[in-house]
Formats: C-alpha cells, sequence, structure tokens
C-alpha cells in the first residue's frame, strides 16, 4: 500500500466555488489544512452538507432531499482532487490508487464510482 498524502490537493477557494459557500471552521484561529470545514450547499432542492478535515484526508457527504437522506464518509484518503470540465466541477475523492468517488453538484447531483488501471475493472459482456 502506498503513503498516503497529509494534505488534500482542492484548496479552499476551489471547494467555496464547488459549493457555493463558505465553510464553517471548527477552529477559525487554526490554519486552513489544519482544522475541519463543513460547506453547506443546495441543488435540486437538496440540501448538501459536506465535512472535510483536509490535513486527515477525512471527508464526510450529507445530502437529504425532503425524506431521503445519502451519506458517505471516507477516512484517510488518498486526495481529494477538484477539477472543471466542460464547466462541470467536479470533487474526486480518491480512495485508493484505482477506485475514486466523482461528486458533482450541478447541474445534477451526481455520485459515482469509477475503479481504474486494475484488471479487475476490466468487463466484457
Amino acid at each position: 500500500m502506498g503513503r498516503i498524502e497529509s494534505i488534500i490537493t482542492a484548496e479552499e477557494w476551489q471547494l467555496v466555488s464547488f459549493f457555493e459557500s463558505e465553510p464553517v471552521l471548527a477552529y477559525p484561529d487554526v490554519p486552513w489544512p489544519y482544522t475541519r470545514a463543513e460547506f453547506v450547499s443546495q441543488s435540486e432542492g437538496a440540501i448538501v452538507r459536506c465535512t472535510i478535515h483536509p490535513s486527515c484526508n477525512d471527508v464526510t457527504v450529507d445530502i437529504q432531499h425532503a425524506d431521503f437522506k445519502f451519506t458517505f464518509s471516507a477516512l484517510a484518503l488518498r486526495d481529494i482532487v477538484y477539477s472543471v470540465v466542460d464547466g462541470v466541477e467536479t470533487l474526486e475523492l480518491k480512495l485508493t490508487e484505482h477506485i475514486s468517488t466523482f461528486l458533482t453538484l450541478r447541474p445534477l447531483i451526481t455520485i459515482r464510482q469509477e475503479r481504474r488501471g486494475s484488471r479487475e475493472s476490466q468487463y466484457e459482456n
């Protein structure tokens, strides 16, 4: 198993852009990478809460819409990476070297998991 990075790649301003909200910091006097940040966003009538602890590489995503609730938590991620492709912002939560979960909020909330770079991920029908 490879070394786990100690700080995520995504920067605070990128997360502010992605969630379209300023984070609530658990410890406002502590520099960004060493505090816990909670972002709250709304998309498609759903409330999205994401708590990130950059120096621990921990993330929890809660999505609530009416009576439906989805929660995803990951500890000691390899990385959290922000990207924009064709105007769509995406957060990639790198769980392992080969497995990532991708989160988009706009234009639609989507969560997808991808396995790549290994023989198990190549399926034939």
